[in-house]
């Protein structure tokens, strides 16, 4: 975290209590303006964490391994939520499923993944219960299944495009050396994640969507109030 760890985490519990202020009175304005202030404190904290690290010259941040557990319905869906996310903070997810629990494992910078819990927190319960809104008529349980994750497709691939934009704008403003400092702390994150895992082997995806559901489910995720500054994104950053 930041170099005074009280601040930082105060500024990150506001985050949490706005976010979940927010979800109490989904769907209204103030649902609306409590978002987008939870997300501009977000996006502060990351840029101002960096550019504290870049200007004070020290070693740079150790790298943390977080573990998040994944339970419930929909799990393929949580995890590639989470992974989307994690990518976008500068950190390298990895699956790790032990004694027949679902784990996802996220390495990097402490700042980094403090944001990734506290945007999963807040937008994997958005996503299922967005996703459990959709209207089905006369469809099967397998059809009821294949449109909610389509739509769910759609919501996590917003999030992930709306992040690497938003992260962009926001280096391109930040002070003369941040973007290094973020690239590199992507970089050191998926060396770490290497190093303990080994070789990750990345499977490609033949699940097949739902066109018209899956861009409901990105109409949704472009009402999530982002902020004016954004999160960040290693692709955005050169990755």
């Amino acid at each position: 975290m930041m170099e005074n760890d009280a601040p930082a985490q105060d500024m990150l519990d506001k985050v949490r209590k706005l976010l979940a202020k927010a979800a109490s009175v989904a769907g209204t304005p103030e649902a609306e303006a409590l978002n987008a202030k939870a997300f501009e404190l977000i996006a502060k904290y990351g840029i101002d964490e960096a550019q504290a690290r870049q200007q004070s010259g020290q070693e740079p941040a150790q790298i943390e391994r977080a573990e998040f557990q994944i339970a419930g319905q929909y799990v393929a869906q949580q995890r590639a939520l989470l992974n989307r996310l994690a990518l976008a903070l500068h950190c390298a997810p990895v699956r790790d499923r032990r004694d027949g629990q679902e784990t996802m494992a996220v390495y990097g910078v402490p700042a980094h993944t403090a944001r990734v819990r506290v945007l999963f927190a807040s937008l994997m319960p958005q996503m299922l219960a967005g996703a459990a809104r959709v209207p089905i008529r006369g469809s099967s349980a397998a059809q009821t299944r294949q449109v909610r994750k389509s739509w769910m497709y759609g919501f996590y691939c917003e999030i992930s495009a709306r992040l690497t934009g938003a992260e962009t704008r926001a280096a391109e403003i930040s002070a003369p050396g941040t973007a290094l400092v973020l690239v590199d702390d992507a970089q050191r994150a998926d060396a770490a994640m290497r190093a303990e895992i080994g070789k990750v082997v990345k499977r490609r995806s033949q699940a097949r969507y739902y066109a018209t559901h899956a861009e409901m489910g990105a109409a949704a995720a472009k009402r999530v109030d982002l902020g004016q500054t954004g999160l960040g994104s290693r692709r955005a950053l050169g990755r």
